[in-house]
């Protein structure tokens, strides 16, 4: 099995606001040395040093302390004998992103370890003896943990190969991903994602957000980031912005210790794996809820809230000006006509704002149909009484 390598390199100039992405340079001095026609000799040499005085140029400028990436990825597949485009035994995807470099050599091994243990999984910091583990040979162990655990299945199941259900049985997926969304002096926000299935009904869908400062490699909690007493107000939050994408959430579980918080350049993005906001049906969502609006529940002086603090300035007129702005409430047999209309077209956004114009909400319970409308209604109850 000969898997597909690609790995590239990523320069990350903090002060300028870009990154320049090169390829790396695979080849080897010994190739130099060891080549026996004193033409290609010369050759090579001539190829490497310009390579070698390009990666100085496009590194000048660069600040001295900027973070650098390396992204490893591999794709393959475990093939089975009578595979098909469906049921095409174990494929494997695997995109890590990983440190390379920084001023503060201390700090870029927390990170690296960091990293792995997140996207990977934490068997993959050290091997059985104890040893570190580095970026390429994690992965390689977590690809091989699989395809032993896949060719065991294989092997305890020989005796189904030739029934129907078998190829359902032997097809795996598994896909792996990382990012880093927001990156400043202070802070690096990781976030990882896993797509799992092992030939049952269905997937599995998992994602992890970490926070890191970058002045001691250590990662934030929740409570470095946000108020002690800001639990209810957040979630309220966080359940107005999930009503605008997806219905039948748990509304006691969309924040507590567990939940996936992470700063972008919007807003705190809130990231849910399957099974997080209630059954598979549910499903997984990810929502940002806006500076403007979450400034006021952060901790005062830390590096999230000056990203807050700079971001919502620039975004509070904006978002008060769209919060004044109130259609005209609607009498009688028109409102009672557009309501109907909202829920036949499935018009949420309408339906929420006639639904805001309702002075006894319990006059609604007749139109709690289907179970959608009927979660806005109980949504707009709790936001009341909340209130």
């Amino acid at each position: 099995m000969n898997s597909k390598y690609f790995t590239s390199t990523v320069v990350n100039a903090k002060s300028r606001g870009n990154s320049t992405q090169i390829t790396r340079i695979n080849r080897r001095f010994t190739q130099i040395f060891f080549c026996a026609n004193p033409y290609h000799l010369r050759t090579k040499f001539l190829n490497c040093f310009a390579g070698l005085l390009l990666l100085l140029l496009i590194s000048c400028g660069q600040p001295s302390g900027a973070l650098r990436f390396e992204t490893i990825t591999v794709e393959d597949r475990v093939k089975l004998p009578n595979a098909t485009e469906e049921h095409h035994g174990m494929k494997y995807s695997v995109n890590f992103t990983h440190p390379t470099g920084y001023s503060d050599k201390a700090v870029l091994g927390k990170l690296q370890q960091q990293f792995i243990h997140h996207s990977l999984g934490e068997k993959y910091v050290r091997s059985a003896s104890g040893a570190k583990l580095t970026p390429k040979k994690a992965v390689e162990a977590l690809i091989a943990d699989w395809t032993a655990e896949y060719n065991e299945m294989l092997k305890e199941n020989a005796e189904y190969a030739g029934d129907v259900g078998f190829l359902q049985m032997a097809t795996w997926d598994l896909a792996c991903s990382n990012a880093v969304l927001f990156e400043n002096d202070a802070l690096l926000q990781l976030q990882s994602k896993g797509d799992y299935y092992r030939g049952g009904a269905h997937g599995h869908y998992v994602t992890s957000c970490r926070l890191f400062n970058l002045t001691t490699g250590d990662e934030y909690s929740r409570s470095d980031v946000f108020k002690s007493d800001a639990d209810e107000s957040i979630r309220r939050l966080i359940i107005a912005e999930l009503s605008r994408v997806t219905d039948g959430f748990e509304r006691n579980g969309v924040w507590n210790e567990n939940t996936n918080f992470a700063v972008t350049s919007e807003g705190i993005m809130i990231a849910y794996s399957d099974y997080e906001l209630g059954s598979y049906a549910v499903g997984n969502a990810q929502i940002t809820v806006p500076y403007a609006k979450i400034l006021p529940f952060l901790r005062e002086g830390t590096p999230v809230w000056e990203v807050a603090n700079n971001t919502a300035g620039t975004t509070r007129a904006d978002t008060q000006q769209q919060e004044v702005y109130v259609e005209p409430p609607l009498d009688g047999q028109a409102f009672h006509e557009a309501l109907i209309q909202a829920i036949q077209t499935d018009d949420h956004p309408a339906f929420d704002r006639l639904l805001s114009q309702v002075t006894d909400i319990d006059l609604m319970i007749p139109f709690a149909e289907p179970p959608s409308i009927e979660l806005r209604i109980e949504n707009e109850k709790a936001r009341r009484f909340d209130g």
